[in-house]
């Protein structure tokens, strides 16, 4: 499946901001570039680190964060892998993608949100 290119708003303790993020199913976890992140909320060191694949490098990654985001005028949350010298500011992966039920229509080039994941639901 084609990734697309969309606007994204990260909102955090630090700052808020829009990204043009790489929506890409393919990927496996959301990720943002270290200088970005600092801006929007404090990083959290992993438990464990996880080793990320990007480009035939990999690496070693120690850090993420949690953020509000905004996407199609929806609010929703996401955990985001730190990468130091990621080539994307922002990238929505499938951890993100399945969580919140979200599809990429690749006729339209649209997002397509499942309402029912939008519900708070107590039990």
């Amino acid at each position: 499946m084609k990734p697309l290119n969309k606007p994204v708003t990260l909102l955090g303790t630090l700052g808020t901001k829009t990204f043009s993020a790489l929506i890409d199913p393919n990927a496996e976890w959301s990720l943002i570039r270290r200088d970005e992140a600092i801006h929007i909320a404090p990083p959290t060191t992993l438990a464990i680190p996880i080793t990320v694949k990007l480009d035939k490098i990999t690496i070693q990654i120690d850090e993420a964060m949690v953020s509000e985001v905004k996407l199609n005028g929806h609010r929703m949350y996401g955990t985001f892998i730190i990468v130091p010298k990621l080539t994307e500011e922002l990238i929505i992966g499938a951890d993100f993608l399945q969580s919140w039920k979200i599809k990429l229509d690749q006729e339209t080039e649209e997002i397509v949100i499942d309402p029912s994941a939008l519900q708070l639901q107590l039990i």
